[in-house]
């Protein structure tokens, strides 16, 4: 048996900076444990040797991968079938197998989060949805729900993949807006570039069977080689009648545009879903930056605003809700009779729309004072007014549209704006728990109850509802909204 002659700390010896450099015959002298050999520059980079924020050759090949299948459902799902009969379920099955792909690339990120669990089984469900009403089978009668539905649903996808990445966090929803909007217009093509890192290693990739290697370079020549060609000669044939004509004797009646135009539509749509993986999988946040974010994200909140600044303009606004909770409670509530040349119908309707907005500006204003004011007791009893003063906007904006609803019948907008308030009825119980419990992500849960929301007034079948309460109620001809 031969015995090594290296030392027993050679294993862990280091090279000390302050060694002279050795040269010539001296170097070739030194044992192999003496210093690292030196990375040779021109050899290729192995799948794990990868520079940070770059993901590993072996990952840049399953984005790849997954943004080609992407861009051939979306070229065939979507743009080849724009004008058929089905188009609406052939776009709703591309966002369903987008949905089920994404998912399973960022399993890893995304498996743990219940908000990415949401968005992607609503994007499923809806994607259903729109299938069973285009096909006819369910939910025909509602046309608004479906023209709402073609929007939501990538509206959905996106933020699936977006709150399905490493950097998500529910208690920073303005984070996760911006990140969406850069989903659609940014993301897509600011790592167009990173698409040559696989390309070229697919390219300049070489294989020690001779046989393979060859077969390689014979299907990549055709990969590359046939769109080329066959651009080309669409090209030509449209510019010239008589290569024109050769080209349909040779070939046929068979018209190249079609096929260069689905070819150049694949190979953009390939490079921009590789550029918005690319985004999202990329790790370029090192330690140090991802230590100095959690140490800012948990710091305590800057609060500028003053609290007696802020006291005294709630105080304001409660006085003024209290005198429209008065006439509230004498006019629309005990019905106490109403101005001369009203009806309850008008009455109704002529404040819906203007009190809805009011809400919003409470939520606005309820948002903003609880997380830029010092949490005081005082204010915190102001902002418990506001949420009541609010429900009691909510409760007349109901009332208002039921007595219109009562007076010229059901519509689809009118059953979503009762839905609805019954939804921000939900958020005001929400605006309680937020100030008790300041840890409570409320703009996410929020998020969460409208996806949920939307999907039940889809499933619910609304125009069967509709049709079925203004037949009981007789009226046969609805008054448009």
């Amino acid at each position: 048996m031969a015995h090594s002659t290296q030392p027993p700390e050679a294993a862990e010896r280091t090279p000390d900076p302050q060694e002279p450099r050795l040269e010539g015959d001296e170097r070739r002298a030194q044992p192999s444990w003496a210093a690292p050999e030196a990375p040779d520059p021109k050899q290729p980079a192995t799948a794990d040797a990868t520079v940070p924020g770059e993901p590993t050759l072996q990952r840049a090949y399953i984005l790849l991968a997954a943004a080609l299948a992407a861009a051939i459902g979306a070229d065939r799902l979507v743009f080849a079938s724009f004008e058929s009969r089905y188009a609406l379920s052939a776009y709703a099955l591309f966002w369903i197998a987008w949905t089920v792909l994404q998912t399973g690339i960022f399993w890893s990120a995304g498996a743990r989060r219940p908000l990415s669990w949401l968005a992607a089984s609503s994007t499923i469900l809806l994607g259903a949805w729109l299938i069973l009403a285009d096909t006819g089978r369910a939910y025909a009668g509602n046309p608004e729900y479906m023209a709402l539905s073609v929007l939501a649903i990538p509206a959905l996808a996106m933020m699936h993949i977006q709150i399905s990445t490493h950097d998500f966090d529910p208690r920073q929803p303005g984070r996760a807006a911006v990140r969406w909007i850069s989903g659609w217009v940014v993301q897509p093509f600011t790592a167009l570039p990173r698409l040559g890192t696989p390309l070229s290693a697919l390219w300049n990739s070489s294989s020690p069977d001779r046989k393979k290697s060859a077969l390689r370079t014979v299907l990549l020549s055709m990969l590359f080689g046939i769109p080329v060609i066959a651009l080309l000669i669409a090209l030509l044939a449209s510019a010239d009648v008589v290569i024109d004509y050769a080209v349909n004797t040779i070939i046929g009646g068979i018209d190249l545009m079609p096929l260069v135009t689905h070819t150049a539509i694949i190979i953009a749509l390939t490079a921009c879903c590789y550029s918005l993986l690319w985004n999202l999988n990329a790790r370029n946040i090192d330690r140090s930056t991802q230590t100095q974010d959690a140490d800012r994200d948990h710091a305590p909140r800057t609060r500028p605003f003053d609290p007696t600044v802020c006291i005294i303009i709630l105080a304001a606004v409660l006085g003024l809700y209290l005198a429209f909770s008065a006439v509230q409670f004498t006019f629309l509530f005990a019905q106490q009779g109403l101005p001369d040349g009203f009806s309850y119908a008008e009455y109704a309707r002529q404040g819906f729309w203007q009190l809805l907005a009011v809400a919003a500006l409470n939520f606005l204003g309820f948002g903003l004072v609880l997380n830029y004011a010092p949490r005081k007791p005082m204010l915190n009893v102001m902002l418990a007014g506001l949420v009541v003063a609010t429900g009691v906007v909510l409760s007349s904006s109901a009332l208002r549209l039921k007595l219109y609803i009562d007076a010229y019948g059901l519509t689809w907008l009118r059953l979503s704006s009762m839905l609805f308030i019954m939804l921000l009825a939900v958020a005001l119980i929400l605006c309680v728990a937020r100030i008790r419990f300041e840890a409570t992500p409320l703009i996410a849960v929020c998020c969460a109850l409208f996806v949920v929301w939307f999907l039940i007034l889809g499933y619910i079948d609304p125009g069967r509802l509709i049709e079925e309460y203004n037949l009981a109620h007789g009226f046969f001809s609805v008054t448009p909204d």
